[in-house]
């Protein structure tokens, strides 16, 4: 439903438009310049072994969405993620966050 196949990659060991502060947590997301549900996805994944915040820093302006009145949703349980400071991720897991 999301079109993955048309979306450009970026993953978290060359781009630093989305990072998290957390040990362990690392930021990998996709962007879309044809339709698509949504703009960005990112991808939280939790290398470690304790649940962690997910500690996001979005460079908005990197993310291609500054100035830009967004929304953050959770794909693997639906809704609004309505404040991302409370987003935690399990440990060797990972979530997936879609921004329109």
């Amino acid at each position: 439903d999301i079109n993955l196949a048309d979306a450009k990659f970026h993953g978290y060991w060359f781009s630093d438009a989305a990072k998290s502060d957390s040990s362990n947590v690392y930021v990998s997301w996709y962007e879309w310049k044809s339709p698509s549900p949504y703009s960005r996805l990112l991808i939280v994944g939790n290398l470690g072994r304790k649940e962690r915040k997910a500690a996001l820093k979005l460079d908005r302006e990197k993310l291609g969405i500054a100035g830009k009145e967004v929304r953050f949703y959770d794909l693997w349980n639906g809704g609004e993620i309505r404040n991302l400071n409370d987003l935690t991720v399990q440990s060797s897991r990972f979530r997936l966050i879609g921004i329109k």
